[in-house]
């Protein structure tokens, strides 16, 4: 019985060194995991910071490029911005002299009946008032224009002015209303009147000679405003002598695509050649700290390859050996200790007894005194003495 409880508690032993074996072998997993985790990480970061810094480089590589051939083009489209309105103005001068010249009769004729409209009014004592729009649009109507100014000013004096009153005064009457027509028409209607008889009637032969010169004007002018249109709609320009402008607008336009085509050139030469060799400069200005972390981290992947394999060992030793006779509950370092000390100290003969009284919570490790033979017997022979 010695011998096997010899056996047990050897066996018990070996247990624990698995689980203590299988702990540390965790441990030293779970931190290489950290550091590989670690490394990995540090690894990956640096790897973002070579990229982004390639990426960041080309594009202000790129931007350097655009924007050095783009202010020569910008240079040149102002440059052009101001031949051409040199141009224009230019243009626009030579329209004008053009004008100048191709209406200068029919400016002069209209300077000559509008003043002899002035002379026969002056000698016929005609109010100079009468040589106006606004008479001639009331007494003499003529064309739309006339037509439209007439309506007007009739609107004017016998709506606007009566109702505008009616409304100022703030009386809500329709007397006061009607009354105020009233007195609208008879006044203004009495001025109408008072002006045709006092000055149409007596000067009509010199106001209808006004309205024929005015009639001729007005055809002077459509006809000067047809000039005009057909001057400013005429694509011929060389009678403005712009030449030198358009030659120096040409050689320009010229020297801006080539600036642009360089432009073009130059950032395909960037995008074949330029962006390669950053990258490659870049990447060798880094290569030797990635290396490096490159290779501790592949060398600590290794070791945790290897750890975890320990690891794997050493689970399968106490899946395999010790698991079958103890059970998954008693793998634990405490339970074996208790284990033991019970086999120890004689209060279990096996393992499954002292996994009972470990399972029922009895105290482990402190053994009943034996019970001595001699002395039981000593004290049945005084009791049965004093009987």
């Amino acid at each position: 019985m010695a011998e096997a409880g010899v056996d047990n508690i050897t066996f018990l032993e070996e247990a624990k060194a698995a689980v203590i074996q299988l702990r540390r072998a965790q441990a030293v997993k779970d931190e290489q995991e950290l550091q590989t985790k670690r490394l990995e990480k540090a690894l990956t970061l640096e790897k973002k910071a070579v990229a982004d810094s390639i990426e960041l480089t080309i594009r202000k590589r790129k931007a350097e490029i655009t924007d050095s051939y783009d202010t020569q083009i910008e240079e040149i489209q102002g440059h052009l911005k101001k031949i051409r309105n040199k141009r224009e103005k230019a243009k626009n001068e030579g329209m004008k002299d053009r004008i100048a010249e191709e209406t200068a009769d029919l400016r002069e004729e209209n300077r000559r009946l509008n003043t002899e409209i002035k002379t026969g009014f002056r000698q016929d004592r005609v109010p100079g008032f009468c040589n106006s729009l606004l008479f001639y649009s009331l007494y003499y109507t003529r064309g739309l224009k006339e037509i439209l100014v007439f309506i007007l000013t009739f609107a004017v004096c016998f709506f606007c002015v009566p109702v505008g009153i009616y409304r100022l005064t703030g009386v809500d009457s329709t007397l006061v209303l009607i009354l105020l027509y009233v007195v609208d028409i008879f006044f203004f209607g009495g001025l109408y009147f008072l002006l045709n008889n006092q000055i149409k009637v007596r000067h009509l032969d010199a106001l209808r000679k006004g309205r024929e010169n005015r009639n001729a004007m007005a055809a002077n002018r459509r006809k000067i405003k047809a000039i005009k249109n057909a001057i400013r709609k005429d694509k011929n320009e060389e009678m403005y002598g712009l030449e030198k402008f358009d030659r120096e607008i040409e050689k320009l336009e010229e020297e801006k695509i080539g600036v642009a085509n360089q432009k073009q050139e130059a950032l395909t030469h960037f995008e074949n050649t330029g962006k390669v060799l950053i990258a490659q400069e870049i990447t060798e200005n880094n290569h030797d700290r990635i290396s490096k972390l490159d290779a501790d981290f592949t060398h600590s992947s290794e070791l945790l390859a290897e750890y975890r394999e320990r690891l794997r060992k050493a689970t399968m030793i106490l899946t395999e050996r010790y698991e079958p006779m103890l059970g998954r509950e008693f793998l634990q370092e405490e339970k074996l200790d208790a284990l033991l000390a019970a086999i120890s100290s004689g209060q279990a003969a096996n393992i499954t007894e002292a996994q009972e009284l470990v399972r029922a919570g009895a105290p482990i490790g402190v053994a009943e005194p034996p019970v001595d033979s001699d002395s039981e017997q000593g004290e049945k022979r005084e009791s049965s003495d004093a009987t």
